[in-house]
């Protein structure tokens, strides 16, 4: 049975819709490619190694073909050893690319990061000082450090995984060109697993949200348990099996959307591989009857074996590269949430700078005032279970009309009754 916890008065167990959970935007990714833009000569660079990574992956099976046919079948020695000597050059050429295209993707990587980062805290500090007030400091930190670092952590893989894309594109090219029959029946396997590995996708998404706002959830109360007000308020209070009993839960939820995001992230690389065995185990049958009936040569056999190889290694690194791309979507996701709460004061654009040691008169001219919402200053994610209640409720002026002149150089106050706020 699931564990059902309760949110400012709202059950709800771990596979229900959580109001608090970030939500991902259509447009997340496309704002994500906007920070690539003042990489893109870095990014070029990228491109560049990535599809000489390509053409080295699919020059070695044709250097096979040639090795078995010419050499081996043909009963010649020195084609072989001129074969085996260009595949060997192609290996290391290979390695290198793969160590330069790393390089490169944690250049990018890191720069956008650092981008982002910048961009998140000067943003924060701009906001006014109800968000402060409202905001659990470990959650706001946890959302400004914690999530970044993931981001960051993954984003060099996800640039790998554009080299096998790459990749799979070049290798399918070149299958087509060896035999369009055996292209064909590969690539007839590959639809019948994609509709389950979309919608494996979206549960680890949705997943990969909850983890991180049940981790910030945590983080937070461990942050208030721990300074030095908490620590008194707890010892005050003396209610340590409450406090262990909602850690506990909280504890258990984050266990129970960790297990389940590992099998879904298992499941995705489980399917792709039992395509690449199914799609092995088809090649070696028709093909081996093709060259039976002489369609083609042993040599394109051996080639067409060594480019599946090549082609469901990649796809099964997309495969696994899934919740990755999930992850850092999400983690960008509650970064931008925090980018998309504005400040309750901004700067108009014909505004008119003051002159340094002159102070103007103030005029107030039919001014009102009420507080602020909830939403207007904060983040329900970042707050300790937020009322229902609270949420686009937008409260009554407490000033209507009010006008008066402050002179240059004196005080002035609005003063109301003992109490009045």
């Amino acid at each position: 049975m699931d564990a059902v916890l309760n949110y400012g008065g709202v059950r709800k167990s771990d596979d229900d819709p959580d109001p608090w959970e970030t939500k991902v935007n259509p447009g997340t990714v496309r704002r994500v490619l906007s920070y690539f833009r003042p990489h893109i000569g870095m990014v070029a660079f990228f491109v560049l190694v990535a599809a000489l990574e390509s053409l080295v992956v699919v020059a070695t099976p044709l250097l096979l073909r040639e090795l078995v046919d010419d050499g081996i079948v043909g009963n010649d020695p020195g084609t072989v050893l001129l074969m085996s000597c260009l595949a060997a050059v192609l290996a290391v050429a290979g390695a290198a690319l793969a160590l330069v295209s790393a390089w490169i993707s944690g250049r990018i990587g890191e720069g956008v990061s650092y981008d982002l980062r910048v961009e998140a805290l000067d943003h924060v500090r701009r906001l006014p000082i109800a968000f402060f007030t409202r905001t659990q400091t470990g959650v706001l930190v946890g959302r400004l450090h914690t999530d970044l670092i993931m981001a960051q952590q993954h984003f060099g893989g996800l640039l790998i995984a554009a080299t096998s894309a790459l990749t799979v594109f070049v290798v399918l090219a070149e299958l087509i060109y060896l035999s369009w029959l055996v292209a064909v029946v590969v690539l007839v396997l590959v639809p019948l697993f994609l509709f389950p590995w979309i919608r494996v996708g979206r549960a680890i998404q949705r997943r990969a949200g909850r983890l991180m706002e049940a981790n910030d959830g945590l983080g937070g109360t461990l942050h208030e348990r721990f300074n030095v007000q908490g620590a008194m308020l707890s010892k005050l209070f003396g209610r340590p099996d409450d406090e262990m009993a909602e850690y506990r839960e909280r504890a258990g939820r984050i266990r129970r959307i960790g297990v389940s995001l590992s099998v879904y992230g298992r499941m995705a690389f489980v399917m792709m591989a039992l395509v690449a065995s199914l799609a092995t185990a088809l090649v070696y049958g028709i093909g081996g009857e093709l060259v039976l009936a002489g369609a083609f040569q042993l040599g394109t056999l051996v080639a067409i074996a060594t480019l599946l190889s090549r082609l469901f290694g990649p796809i099964t690194q997309l495969s696994g590269m899934q919740e990755t791309a999930q992850t850092v979507v999400v983690s960008f996701s509650r970064i931008f949430e925090l980018l998309d709460l504005k400040p309750l004061i901004e700067e108009r654009e014909d505004a008119v700078a003051l002159e340094k040691g002159v102070a103007p008169d103030i005029e107030f001219r039919n001014v009102a005032f009420r507080y602020p919402t909830a939403d207007e200053v904060s983040l329900a994610s970042l707050e300790h279970l937020r009322a229902d209640r609270e949420r686009g409720e937008v409260p009554p002026d407490v000033l209507r009309d009010v006008s008066f002149h402050v002179p240059a150089g004196t005080l002035t106050a609005l003063v109301g009754p003992s109490g009045a706020g």
